[in-house]
């Protein structure tokens, strides 16, 4: 029908071997110090291919005592523990904890409960439909509603523009509340987009 939305039916991925991605950790960490010298920050997009084993990890933790590190990671939160901030989403959510969520109440439980076991900063649940979570040290959890119409109809790239528009404020000097509003604006655009779509700066400000 050329009147109806058009939405994504399903998506196919393609992923390597993990033997073909291996790298020995030595020169994952020389690259990463030679990098630690330009950057202010770090975003970490795990998808569990063993690049980042642990003593990269480790190396990871000590980095964030100095300057914020990230992490958006598919099965692995728990390795993770120790770094300033974790994106899961709600799924990844529950494999960590092992708890079900079903309604907001649940989505408190859990992220409470991540905050604390991980050790980490802050974690933000981006929760679909229902927006996302953000979680921190010594506040009240924050809940941010989607913005716009609601009309989801392809959640490709959504976890990614989360990690990149909230470490792009974090490190423009936002607070950690309003990085969380920031990246939930920006992955509100590019859910509502058919495709691997972006969020432009226009579209941002809107």
């Amino acid at each position: 029908d050329p009147h109806r939305t058009k939405q994504q039916l399903f998506r196919i991925d393609r992923e390597p071997r993990r033997s073909d991605v291996r790298v020995l950790d030595a020169e994952t960490i020389t690259r990463l110090e030679a990098v630690d010298r330009r950057v202010g920050g770090f975003v970490v997009s795990d998808y569990d291919f063993e690049l980042l084993s642990p003593p990269v990890c480790a190396w990871l933790r000590a980095a964030a005592s100095r300057k914020p590190v990230i992490v958006d990671s598919r099965h692995r939160l728990k390795s993770f523990a120790g770094v300033s901030v974790v994106t899961p989403n709600e799924e990844e959510a529950e494999e960590t904890s092992g708890l079900k969520i079903e309604q907001s109440a649940d989505a408190l439980a859990v992220g409470q409960g991540l905050l604390e076991g991980l050790q980490t900063g802050a974690v933000l649940l981006t929760r679909g439909k229902h927006g996302m979570m953000l979680f921190e040290r010594a506040r009240e959890p924050v809940d941010f509603p989607v913005v716009g119409t609601g009309d989801v109809v392809d959640v490709s790239g959504a976890g990614d523009t989360v990690v990149a528009a909230f470490t792009a404020a974090r490190m423009s000097g936002a607070t950690l509340s309003e990085s969380a509003w920031i990246s939930n604006c920006a992955a509100s655009v590019v859910v509502m987009t058919v495709g691997a779509s972006i969020c432009t700066r226009e579209e941002l400000f809107a």
